[in-house]
This record gives C-alpha cells, sequence and structure tokens, in this order.
C-alpha cells in the first residue's frame, strides 16, 4: 500500500511506517522511504521527510544507517530558504535525531543554532524554544510512530 502513494512526502512517511514494523529487512524499505524523500517539491520535503526514515532506522537497530540518513538530510535542510521552512526541518530532524541519543540531538542542536540564529520569524522563535524544552527534559521529542 505504502508504494502506491503518489505524493512524495507521504510516500517517504509510509515507506518508514512500513520499515518501522515489517517482519523483514527493513534497510531494503528505509531505502524506499528515502528515495520517495528525494523526490519531494522542495528542499524542506526532501530533508524533514527523511524524518520517519531515520526513526525507522534507529527503532529497527540500525543506528550507522539512520545516523548517515541524518547527517543527509541536515546538509539539505541547512539550504532551506527562508528561515522559517529551514527551522521547521530542523526541528523535526532535531526530534528524529533524539531517538538516537543525546550525542545526535545535541549536534542538531548545534546546526540549528548556527544556521537559524535568533529571528524575528516566530517558526524560528518557536523551534530554538522547542529544542531547549527537549534537551532540558522538559517535553519529549514528538512521536513518530504510535
Amino acid at each position: 500500500m505504502a508504494e502506491s502513494v503518489s505524493v512524495p512526502w507521504y510516500r517517504a512517511v509510509a515507506m518508514a511506517w512500513a520499515a518501522r514494523f515489517t517482519d523483514a529487512d527493513p534497510v531494503a524499505i528505509a531505502r524506499l522511504a528515502a528515495e520517495a524523500a528525494a523526490n519531494g517539491i522542495d528542499a524542506y520535503q526532501r530533508s524533514a521527510g527523511r524524518a520517519w526514515e531515520i526513526v525507522a532506522l534507529a527503532d529497527r537497530h540500525h543506528p550507522d544507517l539512520a545516523e548517515l540518513a541524518l547527517h543527509e538530510a541536515v546538509a539539505i535542510a541547512e539550504g532551506i530558504q527562508p528561515i522559517s521552512p529551514r527551522s521547521e526541518a530542523l526541528l523535526l530532524l532535531f526530534q528524529a535525531a533524539c531517538y538516537l541519543g543525546p550525542n545526535h540531538a545535541k549536534w542538531v542542536a548545534g546546526r540549528f543554532h548556527t544556521i537559524c540564529p535568533e529571528a524575528k520569524r516566530w517558526r524560528a522563535k518557536r523551534a530554538r524554544r522547542e529544542i531547549h524544552r527537549i534537551l532540558a527534559g522538559e517535553s519529549q521529542p514528538r512521536l513518530f510512530f504510535w
């Protein structure tokens, strides 16, 4: 069913769900999720759309592949213009990185602070605040699969 989803963003999410819950090897399905995200209509979709894949790989005990996907997605997110969608993509990737562990989450938070400086944009402010709250243990990262 996930393969039949025509919109790349939703196909990436659906394929990641399949990778997370399959009884088979999740890696091949996660690759299909990455390919779907790569077909997104813009850099936001091509980067943030990989968050579910990252979490699926982390949950299924493939941290090296999840880390590689995280680095690729963050590299794409760094080029998103303007700052509002860039901050949204990095917030989603930060939350996915939390599933890999605190060092990965701190790395994404550091990238966020470097490339999303304090700005007047409300989305960037909200993302900064949410990252801080999660790192401080005051909030939890989003649930990607339930």
